[in-house]
């Protein structure tokens, strides 16, 4: 078997990423997170705008939402393209001129002069920058070793999971002060622009490529569909996160009728009831140092903070329903009730992905691919569709037919850590066989992190 030529390095002949600087290791990591978060910030900063858009370019208020809509599909269309992309020539490339092209985007939306302009250059940046999502958990897993994969991808996942609210608060700022859309979202054109930059000084290559010739496209487009409609396991988990990632992104179109037209909040305001939406993954981030002592090797161990953590969710919807649309009731139980969510969100995002990837072995990319699909088609359709449920059943009515959805979800985290193992076991079986080598190396590698643990608590 021939083997691929090493990874050039500047600091010796080492050919693996691992064995990089710190300086090298940390520039790559930190430009990517900050790179990711740009993405999700833009994603709903367009949202502060609202009311300039809709009257410049006479928008009606379904058309401005599917501005945010078109930009998370192109979350899911991401994927499917640059995937083989980055196979072929590297993820590094594939950063940056996707993030020109994402630059170039951004400047459009500023710029449009129609309605439909904005939301052809919003799909299109959605589509483009979206390769930060889901390249960057590749690259983390190339350049950190295990014992601290987990702490960085807390800080990637929190990029990606609480941009949307930080970018919401600024450009609510932003769009108040200067009174012209245009310069909010040439501010975050700007700042994507500014990551463009970090990106070609800093991020550097940690896998090398692959012949286009030996890369199936039409297998790469498809596998991550066969294997969400095939395994109950990989769609089950899809459907939840998926749910909880849309329910998000309709906040962002319900929280200017709940806080701006019941409860009369300013634009500003209204940004900074974004920020519940932040606290809750702050606060699990701060026990998450102490959190991670207690994970033991086994990849169900990953599911134990999720266990509590899976009512939060329902919990927290609940509360919002119930506090949001009544003025009387005071306006901190609402952000109550999204700090609630958010928190049970984000450790289910945490204790979830993680585990996917160890249950789906070498299908592990395409596992990745078809829950990030799933949850830009719901995070699509989520802020279309919720304005018309709250006219018609109520905010109240709408939040509580949400919560109860998420409740049907409970039982998910419980049976995978329950029934993991053999879950798991079969999952090999069909893969490699009862024999083969990839539940070998599973099975050794699980030896050998058990080892590690106990050598670490010694």
């Amino acid at each position: 078997m021939q083997l691929a030529p090493p990874l050039l390095s500047l600091d010796g002949p080492s050919t693996s990423p691992k064995d990089w600087s710190s300086w090298r290791k940390t520039s790559s990591i930190c430009t990517l997170i900050v790179m990711t978060f740009a993405l999700t910030a833009t994603s709903t900063s367009y949202s502060s705008s609202a009311r300039h858009i809709m009257s410049d370019l006479h928008m009606s208020q379904e058309l401005f939402v599917l501005g945010i809509s078109l930009f998370v599909l192109g979350f899911g269309v991401g994927p499917l393209i640059f995937g083989p992309l980055a196979q072929a020539f590297g993820k590094r490339p594939v950063y940056f001129f996707s993030y020109v092209l994402f630059t170039a985007f951004c400047f459009g939306c500023s710029e449009a002069n129609n309605s439909a302009s904005l939301l052809c250059c919003r799909f299109f940046a959605g589509s483009f920058g979206s390769t930060t999502l889901f390249l960057t958990p590749g690259s983390i897993n190339e350049l950190v070793e295990p014992r601290h994969q987990n702490r960085v991808a807390c800080f990637y996942a929190f990029a990606a999971f609480l941009g949307p609210s930080v970018g919401t608060c600024i450009s609510s700022f932003v769009d108040e002060g200067t009174s012209s859309w245009r310069w909010n979202l040439r501010v975050m054109a700007i700042f994507v622009g500014f990551t463009t930059l970090l990106c070609f000084f800093f991020v550097e290559e940690t896998s090398y490529p692959t012949s286009l010739k030996t890369i199936s496209w039409r297998r790469t487009i498809i596998s991550p569909f066969v294997i969400l409609f095939k395994d109950p396991v990989v769609f089950l988990t899809s459907f939840y996160l998926a749910l909880l990632y849309g329910y998000m992104y309709a906040f962002f179109a319900l929280f200017p009728l709940v806080f701006g037209e019941i409860r009369h909040f300013s634009p500003t305001s209204l940004g900074l009831i974004y920020l519940s939406l932040l606290v809750g993954g702050l606060e699990y981030y701060v026990k998450r140092k102490y959190l991670d002592k207690k994970l033991q090797p086994p990849p169900e161990a990953r599911l134990v903070q999720g266990l509590w953590a899976t009512f939060l969710p329902a919990f927290g919807l609940f509360i919002f329903a119930w506090t949001a649309p009544f003025p009387s009731v005071h306006w901190i139980g609402a952000s109550v009730g999204m700090f609630v969510f958010l928190l049970g969100a984000y450790i289910s995002f945490i204790c979830l992905i993680p585990y996917l990837v160890i249950y789906s072995g070498p299908q592990a990319t395409a596992a990745l691919t078809a829950v990030m699909v799933t949850r830009a088609a719901f995070a699509t359709g989520w802020p279309l569709v919720v304005r018309q449920m709250c006219d018609k059943m109520t905010v109240q009515g709408a939040s509580s037919f949400l919560a109860g959805l998420t409740l049907l979800m409970v039982p998910l985290i419980w049976v995978l850590y329950l029934k993991g193992a053999q879950l798991r076991a079969r999952k090999l079986d069909e893969t490699s066989g009862p024999n083969g080598p990839l539940r070998s190396a599973v099975e050794n590698s699980e030896v050998a992190s058990s080892a590690t643990v106990k050598e670490e608590a010694a």
